[in-house]
């Protein structure tokens, strides 16, 4: 038979009268189950249970020798995890509260109905299947939560805690206990000198019906050191309402953040010395120029003067690339952030002359990209580079636009445009005119987050660059919120 655990089952019987036990086993037998033997004693209903592993045990509590059935069935479970159905002709109060101690799958009494026998055995199958997938997910978990590195959460609205799990007492010296029981809070963990930006941010975290944010800050450990923790915290609220509940996990970042301090040290030291480097030499350039200026005075002959005027031309060229090192000597430098596109377009075409040039920028308010704080030089370069090479140039226009889900933005100009053999060349190092630098660096400062550029205009009829931004390093709330309608 197939039941409702799914397939034939094998039920092993204790019983100690033969009589009793053979009919089980035939009635059994005929409702299609398995049930091979009768046992009449607790040792040996143990040791047939362990080489049989049937799928529930039908135990008299009443059985022969010293051990009782409850003895058995207890010995069994703890052993084998077997379900155990107890039979017995006894019903009074304290044979119960006996029976029950050992938590058995059913309870019988004798006389029985085969009917009522079937039911108790499937219903206990079915049980005992729930338990196992219910006791295998909850090891699963354990499993997790004992190796997680970081402290994950759940949170009333309110942020008082509903659980937390994981290596709390490693990252915040106190223990589960301590933050459950009400002893301390996190919020009293926070420094104090970001506990306002955090508090601020929680409080609108409160008043929103969905929320996510990734942030970093300071808490201060049970003994006294500071911990700096990267916490991802998202609000799971309910339609129309303010109400829910919060979800997150954190993780102690304190070596990476002292890992960076290093680098930023290092790096405050490595510009500082090319400061003074480059000062020296402009410096030097200087006094070069003086003296070609009183070389000129003195020599007549013009073959010298024409010598004279290529060393002034070399000597320029050269202080024109020293100065362009102290625009790009943060590449990479400073952690990336998110910006907004339109704004940080419209800084960095007000620092160049725009008349006769119309230059125009259609694209959202809130459309923000993570990319290298130098990302302005970028559309610089691009305006400075159509405004000196467009020739016939009349307008300059950026524009956003969507492919997938990747997000492009380009800029595009009416000017001579760029030969098809030079669209790649162009990014290469020391190619192009002036310093034939700043495409190359432009480049170099998108790929730090993952984001390409190249050309795609049509010699003749003006240059498009596109820069095209992965889903991750962009953002736009009216985008989201037009998806979701």
């Amino acid at each position: 038979m197939t039941g409702m655990a799914g397939g034939p089952g094998t039920v092993l019987i204790v019983e100690d009268e033969f009589i009793t036990g053979t009919d089980i086993q035939n009635s059994l037998q005929d409702m299609g189950y398995n049930a091979p033997v009768v046992i009449d004693n607790g040792p040996e209903a143990i040791q047939k249970a362990g080489l049989m592993r049937p799928d529930v045990v039908l135990m008299d509590i009443t059985l022969m020798g010293p051990m009782s059935g409850i003895e058995a069935a207890e010995r069994i479970r703890a052993d084998f995890g077997i379900p155990v159905i107890y039979l017995t002709a006894h019903s009074d109060e304290a044979t119960m509260e006996r029976a029950l101690v050992s938590e058995p799958f059913g309870y019988i009494i004798k006389p029985f109905e085969p009917r009522n026998l079937r039911i108790s055995i499937e219903m206990a199958r079915y049980k005992h299947a729930i338990d196992e997938k219910l006791r295998s997910s909850e090891e699963r978990y354990r499993g997790f939560v004992q190796n997680f590195l970081g402290i994950a959460y759940r949170l009333n609205p309110d942020f008082s805690i509903v659980f937390l799990h994981g290596a709390t007492e490693s990252i915040t010296g106190y223990r589960e206990k301590e933050f459950m029981e009400g002893t301390i809070t996190w919020q009293q963990l926070l420094h104090p000198d970001d506990a306002p930006e955090i508090l601020e941010e929680n409080a609108r975290i409160r008043n929103s019906p969905e929320y996510a944010t990734a942030r970093e800050y300071r808490i201060l450990r049970k003994d006294g050191s500071i911990c700096w923790v990267h916490e991802l915290l998202q609000k799971v609220g309910k339609t129309g309402s303010s109400t829910g509940y919060l979800q997150g996990a954190c993780y102690d970042i304190t070596e990476q953040k002292h890992a960076e301090d290093a680098v930023r040290l290092a790096n405050r030291k490595l510009n500082l010395l090319n400061n003074i480097t480059r000062h020296d030499i402009l410096n030097s350039i200087h006094g070069l120029f003086g003296l070609l200026e009183m070389a000129r005075d003195v020599v007549r002959d013009p073959e010298m003067q024409e010598l004279l005027s290529d060393m002034q031309v070399s000597a320029e060229q050269v202080q024109r690339q020293i100065a362009f090192t102290r625009n790009y000597q943060d590449v990479g430098v400073k952690a990336p952030a998110w910006q907004g596109i339109g704004a940080c377009i419209a800084r960095a075409v007000q620092a160049l002359p725009q008349d006769p040039v119309t230059i125009s920028i259609a694209i959202d308010d809130d459309l923000e990209v993570f990319a290298d704080p130098l990302l302005e030089k970028v559309f610089y370069n691009l305006v400075d580079n159509a405004l000196r090479y467009g020739e016939t140039l009349t307008r300059i226009r950026f524009t956003a636009e969507f492919r997938d889900h990747d997000l492009i933005l380009v800029c595009q100009d009416d000017g001579a445009g760029v030969d098809a053999g030079e669209k790649e060349r162009i990014f290469l190092q020391c190619v192009g005119k002036n310093t034939g630098m700043g495409l190359f660096l432009s480049r170099e400062i998108l790929m730090i987050t993952s984001i390409g550029i190249h050309e795609c205009g049509e010699a003749g009829k003006g240059a498009r660059f596109e820069i095209c931004i992965p889903p991750g390093s962009w953002r736009s709330a009216s985008r989201i919120a037009g998806s979701a309608r």
